[in-house]
């Protein structure tokens, strides 16, 4: 959070350089990105197919 939150318009002090992250860094952070957007993705599927299931509700059985 600190890294991103100090590149993404907040104010810098007078004395801190404008620096930029490192190639390695920025790969680093989109690789990290793509897994937790496949995670999510795979999340949400699992959900969508479990909550299907009950938003059926059960089968009625006549005695």
């Amino acid at each position: 959070m600190k890294r991103t939150s100090h590149y993404s318009g907040h104010d810098l002090a007078e004395e801190l350089p404008p620096e930029l992250p490192a190639s390695e860094d920025i790969d680093r952070d989109l690789e990290e990105l793509r897994k937790f957007a496949a995670f999510a993705k795979e999340r949400k599927t699992d959900l969508e197919n479990t909550v299907g299931k009950y938003e059926a509700g059960v089968e009625p059985v006549l005695l």
